[in-house]
Formats: structure tokens, C-alpha cells, sequence
């Protein structure tokens, strides 16, 4: 009934819905291990799609740098285990893993690595200002649109607002 009320009948009269189970191991496809030697784990039918399409929006986040691209994926459809590894002491203790830093930011380097283990994915991120009004859209590869929306002058600039 919750799938029917937040996609339509439409929708899923032509389209499977199905709920993640993070603790289910049966639902989830092992990608290798972390870095500290967790497992790397994601959703089975995400992984076997022929076309993935990844979600979401884009602001600061406060240990992972910015919120959306890869982490619709990683934590977004991935095993508890492995978001617990990445999340763990190790990770947000780092003092690179702060508001507005991807790239050298520890946590969510491992994130995109494993992201990109499971293979090629579509983005469609939106930028939101402090009014939760889209202030941009941002489509394609997963790193190089989600990095595009990190960048956005106009969302860079709603972003330096709300954290002055």
C-alpha cells in the first residue's frame, strides 16, 4: 500500500517495487571488502539491473562532504555491515572528513570506490537552497555530475549561507 501511495498505480502496474533489506544477506551481492576489511555489500537487484539510476539531493553533509551521488548507492542500497564499516570511528574521526570535501575526504573515497565496484550508474541529483527549492539539476556519470553540483555557483552560494 506505501508504494502505491508514493509511486501511483501507473507506476506500478509497469514496474516492479521492492523494499532494501540491509540485514538480509540473500538480498545483498558482495562486492570484495573495504579498506578496514569489511564487507562490501549491495543490494542484488540493484547490482543485476541492466540500467542504474541513482537519485537523490545535494547538500553539505557533515563527515561525508556533500550529500547525494555515490552515497545513493553506498549507503544508500548497501549492506549494514558495510555502512557500518564506513562509518565507523576511523572514517569520521579523519579530519579530512568534513562539510564540502569529497575528494580527500577518507569516508567518502571508499564510498566511491565501491560504488563504482558494482559498475556503471546513471545520476539525476537536485541541488536544494535553505527553502528546499531545486537550485539545480545535475545528470550523468555518477562522479562527474554529482562533482558538478558540488560546484555550482548557485548552490555554492546558498550553501555558504546557511553555514555562516
Amino acid at each position: 500500500m506505501l508504494f502505491r501511495s508514493m509511486l501511483g498505480k501507473s507506476v506500478l502496474d509497469r514496474y516492479e517495487a521492492a523494499n532494501h533489506e540491509p540485514e538480509n544477506p540473500s538480498a545483498l551481492r558482495a562486492f570484495g571488502v573495504t579498506k578496514t576489511g569489511g564487507p562490501a555489500l549491495v543490494n542484488r537487484r540493484f547490482a543485476d539491473a541492466d540500467v542504474r539510476i541513482v537519485t537523490g539531493f545535494i547538500e553539505p553533509h557533515f563527515f561525508a562532504g556533500f550529500s547525494g551521488g555515490v552515497k545513493g548507492i553506498f549507503p544508500g542500497v548497501a549492506g549494514l555491515e558495510t555502512v557500518m564499516s564506513n562509518h565507523g570511528a576511523h572514517h569520521i574521526g579523519d579530519p579530512n572528513a568534513s562539510f564540502g570535501k569529497t575528494f580527500g575526504n577518507p569516508l567518502w573515497e571508499e564510498l566511491r570506490d565501491l560504488a563504482l565496484r558494482v559498475g556503471p550508474s546513471f545520476l539525476l541529483n537536485v541541488a536544494l537552497n535553505e527553502k528546499r527549492a531545486i537550485t539545480g539539476v545535475f545528470a550523468g556519470d555518477l562522479i562527474e555530475a554529482h562533482r558538478q553540483g558540488c560546484r555550482s555557483e548557485e548552490h555554492t552560494s546558498e550553501l555558504q549561507s546557511q553555514f555562516r
